[in-house]
Order: structure tokens, then C-alpha cells, then sequence
């Protein structure tokens, strides 16, 4: 936990925020912390800065905030991906929020189990919770939007078209003639699929739709692996602004 996080709710009419659950466990057992120390804070949606702790104890903290930084810029980069199995969906998750990444659609595909919809880490609660962890350890505070879409030819036909107004978008496919571009310097969708790959039916409607097909390399690679792979790309265009 690279910062403490708390939202508007928490916040009591005098202008400190209590906490009395896991964050106060960390900071208890973690960070050591003693009253008049100074923590990194953030309100989830808003600033960071940094925190005052005004009481402490094992069991509950009690922070007066001082927020006047911006958040991290958010990436280029939106993901669509195939839903893949609950417990790859956490670490995909919990990467592409480091990241940056601000929306990420999961969708049904052919070769997408109809079970992994039923999966409890789909739950709103549990969805929010690694979304959470992720901006504490990237210090951000700007929650990713996370849709479902499990009808995979109403998500092409009436949402991905929308897509292609706003930057490119490529579907990540072995087969194609041409390689995703190593720096991704401007706004684009990518669109990753199930670890068996989508099928050629679904690889030809999301080009009808206007996605680019492109390939990540010569090698194929698991889920988790190719959204690093993508945002890396992302990042090191960035870098090669900045510079």
C-alpha cells in the first residue's frame, strides 16, 4: 500500500477521516505509524497528498488530509478483453489499473467458459476491492470503469463501432500480416482475446466493425502476459514524449 485511500463519505464534518479497517491494520503493522506523523493519502475520484495522523492505535487511525496533488495522467490505452478465467481476471486486473487504464470491457466469446460468468470475483464488491489495491499500489486515485458485456455480437455491433472515432483500434490476432506498433503515443483500443484466441468468425466481425487485426510477436501469449505486453508499449511512448 503506496498510499492510503478514503472516500468522500469518510470524510466527518470536522475534516478528518477515521479509518478502522484494513488500512488501519497496515499502517499500524507497516508503516509504524504515531501520531503527528505525515502519510500519503488520496480521496478515491480526487486529489493525493498527504495526511496528518491525529490519533492512532492498533485498531483505528484517524488522518486530517491535505489534498493539492493531481492524480497520475491516465493511459491512451482502453482494453477489451475476452473474460478470462477468475483467477487470471484479478492479476489482469489489478496490471492494467497500475497501468493506468481507465476502461476495460470484458466480453463473451466462443471460446470463453459460461461458467466464468457466474464467477463471484464479477461481483461489483469484489470487482472494486482489486481495483482499489491496484491504485494504492500505484498511488492513483481514479478508479477504472469496468462494463460486462455478454452478448459478443451486441457489444460489436452497437459499442465497438464508437471505438474507432476516438483513435484506432486493433484486435490482437497470431495470424496477421502486420505487428501492433511498439509505441502506442496516441488514444487506441485493444482488443485481447481468450487463451485459445477468438475464431475466425469473431476476428472477421471485429474488423467489419473497424478494428485492425495485428499481432503481438512471434510468440503467443498468455492473458496476463499480453496486457503487459500492450500497456508496455503504451508507456514507453510516454517515456519517448517526455524525453
Amino acid at each position: 500500500m503506496n498510499v492510503v485511500l478514503f472516500q468522500s463519505h469518510e470524510k466527518r464534518s470536522d475534516g478528518t477521516v477515521v479509518l478502522s479497517d484494513r488500512r488501519a491494520v497496515h499502517m499500524d503493522r507497516v508503516l509504524r505509524v504515531q501520531a503527528g506523523q505525515w502519510v500519503k493519502v488520496g480521496e478515491v475520484g480526487g486529489k493525493l497528498g498527504r495526511g496528518r495522523v491525529v490519533e492512532h492505535s492498533p485498531e483505528r487511525t484517524v488522518l486530517r488530509p491535505v489534498l493539492s496533488e493531481s492524480p497520475p495522467e491516465p493511459s491512451r490505452v482502453g482494453l477489451v478483453l475476452a473474460l478470462p478465467r477468475p483467477k487470471v481476471l484479478r492479476r489482469v486486473l489489478r496490471a492494467a489499473t497500475c497501468f493506468g487504464v481507465k476502461r476495460i470491457d470484458l466480453v463473451n466469446s466462443w471460446r470463453v467458459e459460461k461458467s466464468y460468468w457466474q464467477s463471484p470475483v464479477l461481483e461489483a464488491e469484489s470487482v472494486n476491492q482489486v481495483l482499489r489495491e491496484s491504485l494504492e499500489q500505484a498511488v492513483d486515485t481514479i478508479l477504472p470503469e469496468v462494463r460486462l458485456h455478454r452478448f459478443f455480437m451486441e457489444f460489436v455491433g452497437d459499442e465497438l463501432p464508437d471505438r474507432t472515432t476516438g483513435g484506432p483500434v486493433f484486435v490482437a490476432h497470431p495470424g496477421a500480416s502486420t505487428e501492433l506498433p511498439v509505441c502506442l503515443a496516441s488514444p487506441c483500443t485493444i482488443i485481447l482475446g481468450p487463451e485459445g484466441g477468438f475464431v475466425t468468425r469473431e476476428i472477421d466481425r471485429f474488423v467489419d466493425a473497424g478494428a485492425q487485426p495485428a499481432r503481438l510477436g512471434e510468440r503467443i501469449l498468455p492473458v496476463e502476459a499480453a496486457v503487459s505486453a500492450v500497456l508496455g508499449r503504451a508507456l514507453k511512448a510516454r517515456t519517448v514524449v517526455v524525453q
